[in-house]
C-alpha cells in the first residue's frame, strides 16, 4: 500500500484550498484588469511591481542580497536547475546591472528539462509527494527553446549586445557538471545556486564544484532543510562530512528561498 504520510504532513487539504482559491481569485482579477484597461505586454512588464504578488517579491529581494555578497568578487555563477529561468535571468541582469563592463563573469544555467526524474530511492523522498501535489507542475518539463529563445534577447540586450553573458548547460547534470568541470580549465565561480534538489545531483554537483568556487564564494540551497527535499540535505551534509568541513548555514529573515546558505572559508 502507497506510503501517504509525506503528503499528510506537507499538505492540509483546507489550507491547500484555501490558498488555492485565494490564488486563482488574485489571477483572474489580474487578467480582468489588464484586459478591462487594454494593457499591453510592455505596460505590464516595465511596471511588473504593479502586478506581481507580494510573495513573489521576497525570492527576487533574497537574490539581490546573495548577489551583493559577491559582488566585488571576481569568478562567474553557476544557477543548478532552471526551470523556466526565473533564477538564470535573474542572475543574468544582476551581472548586467552591477558588473556590465566585465565580461569574463557569466551565468552557467544547468538543467535537462525534463523534470524531476531518477530519485535514489534510499536517499530521495519527494516523489511521491510531487507526483500528489503537481498543481504547480513541478513535474512538467520545463522548455529548453524557450529559454534558449529568452537567452538570445537577454544576449542581444546586454551592455555589449551579442556578447554572451549567460550560457545554457543542456544534459543530464551527472554528466555535463564533471564534464564543465574538467574542460573549463581556469573557471572559477563566485556563487553557486542549488535548485535541484534530489540527492545524486547535488552530491555530483558538490564534488565537482565546490573546487571551483573562490574563498568567500556563496553557496546556496533551494530545498535543503525543507521537507519533501531530504535527498539534497543528505548529499549536502554527507560532503561536508567528508571534507571535513565547519559551515555556518544562514538565511534570510524576510524570505523562504532559498532555504539556507554559507560563506566558503
Amino acid at each position: 500500500m502507497k506510503d501517504n504520510t509525506l503528503s499528510k504532513i506537507f499538505t492540509n487539504d483546507a489550507i491547500k484550498n484555501e490558498y488555492k482559491a485565494k490564488d486563482d481569485q488574485y489571477f483572474k482579477s489580474l487578467e480582468l484588469i489588464i484586459k478591462s484597461h487594454q494593457l499591453t505586454l510592455r505596460d505590464i512588464l516595465t511596471a511588473y511591481p504593479s502586478f506581481i504578488r507580494r510573495r513573489d517579491m521576497p525570492r527576487m529581494l533574497a537574490y539581490y542580497e546573495l548577489y551583493k555578497l559577491i559582488q566585488y568578487m571576481p569568478g562567474s555563477i553557476v544557477d543548478l536547475g532552471i526551470f523556466r529561468g526565473a533564477g538564470f535571468f535573474n542572475w543574468i541582469n544582476l551581472l548586467e546591472t552591477f558588473a556590465p563592463g566585465d565580461r569574463m563573469r557569466k551565468v552557467y544555467g544547468f538543467d535537462h528539462f525534463m523534470g524531476f526524474q531518477n530519485f535514489t530511492d534510499s536517499k530521495d523522498s519527494g516523489k511521491d509527494w510531487l507526483e500528489e501535489n503537481n498543481e504547480n507542475g513541478l513535474l512538467a518539463n520545463s522548455d529548453y527553446e524557450l529559454i534558449e529563445s529568452l537567452l538570445t534577447l537577454h544576449n542581444g540586450d546586454s551592455y555589449f549586445p551579442g556578447v554572451e553573458r549567460g550560457k545554457l548547460i543542456e544534459g543530464d547534470v551527472l554528466e555535463t557538471i564533471p564534464e564543465f568541470a574538467l574542460n573549463n580549465l581556469g573557471t572559477r565561480l563566485s556563487l553557486i545556486y542549488f535548485d535541484i534538489n534530489m540527492y545524486e545531483p547535488t552530491k555530483v554537483a558538490l564534488n565537482n564544484l565546490y573546487d571551483l568556487l573562490l574563498p568567500g564564494g556563496v553557496i546556496a540551497f533551494n530545498g535543503w532543510g525543507s521537507l519533501p527535499w531530504e535527498g539534497e540535505a543528505k548529499a549536502f551534509e554527507e560532503f561536508i562530512a567528508e571534507r571535513d568541513l565547519k559551515v555556518k548555514i544562514k538565511k534570510f529573515d524576510f524570505s523562504t528561498m532559498p532555504r539556507g546558505y554559507f560563506i566558503k572559508d
